[in-house]
């Protein structure tokens, strides 16, 4: 499996190259542990509180921030045959400060929230109990993939 990870950076909004490669390990965890098959590409997009707030009300029209969004596309990218999984937006400020409020390091925090969102682009979601059930124990797994084992997720 390849996975081609695009990453880019509202402007003014800064991310260590510590944080963007454990949210690339995070995606490729996350592929990995559900058994995907095939290569794919996903992209990222890092913003601040507005800038999600902006994203939120536009497609969800939800007028307030979150801390990550997905958005799933799906498709065979014909240039280069791999599996467009879809867009994820992270709010670097909510990584921040969900770091501080559950004890984790912001790297941390920013590779769940990269593993959270890349399960919704492979078609989990946390609807019902049963749901958010399989989807927390997808993320546990992702995360002690990536060595990092706590009981906050």
């Amino acid at each position: 499996m390849k996975l081609s990870v695009t990453i880019g950076h509202k402007h003014g909004v800064n991310v260590s190259a510590v944080m963007t490669a454990a949210v690339k390990q995070s995606l490729f965890a996350a592929l990995r542990s559900d058994n995907f098959d095939g290569d794919a590409e996903i992209s990222v997009l890092f913003t601040d509180g507005l800038g999600i707030r902006k994203l939120n009300r536009r497609h969800r029209k939800i007028d307030s921030e979150t801390d990550v969004l997905s958005f799933p596309i799906g498709e065979v990218n014909p240039e280069n045959g791999f599996n467009n999984l879809g867009d994820i937006v992270i709010n670097i400020d909510r990584v921040y400060k969900q770091a501080a409020e559950f004890g984790q390091t912001p790297v941390r925090e920013a590779a769940f929230l990269a593993a959270h969102s890349a399960l919704h682009l492979l078609g989990y979601d946390h609807e019902d109990k049963d749901d958010e059930l399989i989807m927390r124990n997808q993320q546990r797994v992702i995360m002690a993939l990536l060595g990092f084992v706590t009981n906050t997720d």
